[in-house]
């Protein structure tokens, strides 16, 4: 079901401008190797440290991270560490520039050469009986026997040795990542290009540095951990450009334009250049943010398309030719039914969106159909816009708020579950990127309901076990919509009808119960056993629906024997 759900929120959604371009970029994750997202160390004084131990003072661990140094620190520098002395866990260089990989396994033999240039992946991975050195995936060196787990009472430190000894690391680092399991060859192979959740069973701490500026970096993963920037590691962003749009129309005249370009990063470098004669931009580079101007020629032959390079992306110029005008006529695509109209927005798709004020509705119409329908009715509307998502934005001058109509799917089947307590999920809202945090949280109207997490448009819950003879509803609201959750009732205990007893050491009784139920017997001779000590004896035979019988052939005659009939 199409969510229906209008949510208030504090901002205007306005026309596109440079502003409000920088605003709309997205976290970029990397879709090759190396990490996108870091920090750079000064080599001298900056680094970072958390206040408590991150990798597992005692098991199994792996610990991770991308790391890159531009020249060979030929000298003592760490990447990372965390323990005290003889019980110290570090990555980092020694002054042959080979790798240092910790207390009790320090300078690794053979050597193997810390490798200079752009980023490169670091794996370490301690089992109970090896510990392993992987380099950019590759097996590089097994020790033969486990490396000493560092100290739980230290941090974790990146960019610097355990110990206030310094070492600090003269290059960058990013995506750092602790396991409390070994981890496979396999598995360290798809850590070179996969980027976690932080839901990975046996993760303790990912940090992956999207925050970008601050003060502190804090982890994903089931406990979130935060690393305290101290001295000035420098944030790495990635230098990504946005344009407000890649096609342009002008006319056969001469004149000017200009495209919007948006800059993530507030103040990167970025250069313009026309490739047609008849196109010419007017400022050739800047930094940050801007609209990119540039003019053009009177063309005076047929229609010619040209380009213009602006920030390593293509912006395409149509130009009409000579005897093109431009169409005088206005079309009236709506002609009735509205009420004093004071907005209009319109998605990729060509669809309109209008605020029909007087109406108190905001209404689209079809281009293709002609067709009007209502999208919100009630709503005091000043004005409208469209997101690329198809998410609608009202400004209400009534109630003097902003309020967002969703274009999101909800399944609003119901779900069923046992009595026993337990764990599941709903399935997956469409498209799975929609926001579920905040304002759009889900929500369940019952305490014995909790819902336990959000990932990729999937709301996990758990639930009590229901110990009443009645079944029982919670509903989970999700974007607006009710999902009933019915946990069935609890099994009515059964009632014993008779029993018999007779010399030939059979024991046998007959109860009644809920149809189709499935019901254990158990023995023993020694009432005061656990039961895990008890014997399970034969099945339980439902002989007509609600009517049971068990019978024991192998009764003693001897000594006492205590049964017991347990159900689910």
């Amino acid at each position: 079901m199409k969510t229906n759900a209008i949510y208030n929120l504090r901002a205007f959604h306005s026309r596109l401008t440079v502003a409000a371009l920088a605003a709309l970029f997205t976290l970029t994750t990397r879709a090759g190797a190396a990490p996108t997202y870091g920090l750079s160390f000064n080599g001298t004084s900056a680094y970072v440290e958390t206040s408590t131990g991150v990798i597992p003072s005692s098991g199994d661990f792996t610990v991770e991270v991308w790391a890159a140094c531009p020249t060979a620190p030929s000298t003592y520098k760490e990447i990372l560490s965390q323990g005290s002395s003889g019980n110290a866990i570090y990555i980092g260089t020694d002054t042959a520039n080979n790798i240092l990989l910790g207390d009790g396994w320090g300078a690794v033999s053979p050597a193997v050469a810390f490798p200079g240039g752009g980023w490169h992946h670091f794996a370490v991975v301690k089992s109970s009986t090896n510990t392993i050195f992987y380099l950019d995936g590759t097996n590089r060196l097994a020790r033969g026997s486990a490396m000493v787990n560092p100290a739980a009472s230290t941090g974790l430190q990146f960019g610097c040795q355990y110990g206030g000894i310094g070492e600090y690391w003269p290059g960058s680092l990013g995506d750092v990542r602790v396991w409390s399991k070994a981890l496979s060859a396999t598995d360290i192979s798809t850590s070179l290009t996969n980027q976690l959740t932080g839901s990975e069973a046996n993760l303790v701490a990912n940090w992956q540095f999207h925050e970008g500026a601050g003060t502190t970096c804090t982890s994903i993963g089931p406990s979130p951990v935060v690393g305290t920037l101290i001295n000035g590691p420098v944030w790495i962003v990635p230098l990504v450009f946005a344009l407000g749009t890649t096609n342009l129309t002008e006319g056969p005249a001469a004149g000017s334009d200009s495209v919007v370009l948006g800059d993530s990063q507030a103040s990167a470098s970025w250069t313009a250049t026309a490739n047609d004669s008849w196109l010419h931009v007017t400022s050739a580079s800047g930094a940050g943010s801007t609209n990119v101007l540039f003019t053009f020629d009177a063309n005076a032959g047929p229609a010619r398309t040209g380009t213009l390079t602006i920030a390593g992306q293509t912006v395409t110029i149509t130009q009409a030719g000579a005897g093109f005008v431009l169409a005088a006529s206005m079309t009236t695509p709506v002609s009735s039914g509205l009420s004093g109209p004071m907005g209009v927005a319109v998605d990729g798709a060509g669809n309109v969106y209008i605020a029909d004020t007087g109406n108190w509705a905001v209404r689209k119409w079809n281009p293709v159909t002609g067709a009007m329908t209502n999208l919100a009715v009630g709503q005091s509307c000043a004005g409208v816009a469209v997101d690329g998502a198809g998410n609608v934005y009202i400004a209400d001058n009534y109630y003097g708020t902003i309020e967002e109509l969703l274009r999101a799917f909800v399944c609003t089947t119901s779900v069923a579950e046992g009595a026993t307590a337990g764990n599941d999920a709903l399935p997956a809202v469409l498209p799975a990127s929609q926001n579920l945090s905040g304002i759009f949280a889900p929500s369940s109207d019952q305490p014995w309901l909790t819902i336990t997490g959000v990932a990729n448009g999937v709301v996990s819950f758990s639930f009590t076990a229901n110990t009443n003879t009645a079944p029982r509803t919670a509903n989970i609201t999700l974007l607006g919509q009710t999902i009933p959750i019915t946990q069935s009732a609890a099994p009515l205990p059964p009632t014993i009808a008779n029993w018999t007893f007779n010399a030939s050491t059979q024991f046998q009784f007959q109860f009644t119960g809920p149809s189709n139920s499935t019901y254990t017997v158990l023995s023993t001779t020694n009432v005061a056993l656990p039961l895990s000590n008890w014997l399970p004896l034969s099945p339980v035979i439902e002989t007509s629906p609600g009517q049971y019988q068990f019978t024991d052939t192998n009764a003693p005659a001897g000594p006492q024997r205590f049964y017991l009939l347990r159900w689910p």
